[in-house]
């Protein structure tokens, strides 16, 4: 999609990019709600006469190959890519949860196919049963099955897809803040050959007007760890 976006002039990219980061495409894809429309596209496949014409019209049938694998993308794409549709709440964390959260949840159709009491597209499926088949009923929960553990495999990779990326974004703040602090602590390296960097803390013994900071400069621990109450 990216590639198709820079291929367009200048005026047409502007206006996909616009839409692809509307209103109504930040809201169906947004975690929960892609979450929920994916389950809701699979049981009203199975559970309206969408499947069963399909099965009958070869361009209907040609169109749920599209129109499922596009209800999915609504909510893969933005987890795994990043794009700005998703809110600014989906850190990497939040995103392996719903992962999960996801996984969870496209177990629903397979099992509610799985479970069915009664046959889905039954006068299809008894008239084009294979011969070695014993029992399309048994058929129909072998698919329910089949919806499930699909359903799982490919979640498995997913979640490992987002740990992988937070590991990486980890790594990558992590040498971040070493370069940050590293640049903070410069000027006290040169403290100790040019004097006092200016914005430093000096230590409490050097800057308190008292009685116990008295000591602990004729002391001379003011080069190192103070111990001003062994004497006091």
């Amino acid at each position: 999609m990216r590639l198709a976006v820079e291929a367009l002039p200048e005026g047409g990219a502007g206006r996909v990019r616009r839409a692809m980061t509307g209103r109504m495409v930040s809201t169906l894809t947004f975690p929960l709600v892609s979450t929920v429309l994916v389950s809701a596209t699979e049981l009203t496949v199975y559970f309206t006469p969408y499947f069963a014409t399909a099965l009958r019209v070869g361009r209907l049938h040609e169109l749920m190959y599209l129109h499922l694998p596009a209800a999915r993308c609504l909510f893969v794409l933005p987890v795994l890519t990043r794009e700005q549709a998703l809110p600014a709440w989906c850190t990497h964390p939040v995103r392996a949860a719903l992962v999960f959260l996801d996984g969870i949840v496209d177990a629903l159709p397979g099992l509610v196919v799985m479970t069915h009491g009664t046959l889905i597209a039954g006068a299809w499926y008894l008239h084009h049963a294979p011969p070695w088949s014993p029992d399309v009923r048994h058929d129909q929960q072998i698919g329910g099955g089949a919806m499930l553990g699909i359903a799982e495999l490919a979640a498995l990779p997913f979640l490992l897809a987002i740990l992988v990326q937070w590991a990486r974004a980890e790594r990558a703040q992590s040498a971040a803040l070493d370069r940050r602090l590293d640049g903070e602590l410069a000027p006290a390296a040169r403290e100790s050959e040019d004097g006092p960097a200016p914005g430093l803390v000096r230590p409490w013994w050097e800057t308190e007007k008292s009685e116990v900071a008295e000591r602990v400069r004729r002391q001379g621990h003011g080069a190192g760890q103070p111990e001003p109450y062994g004497d006091l």
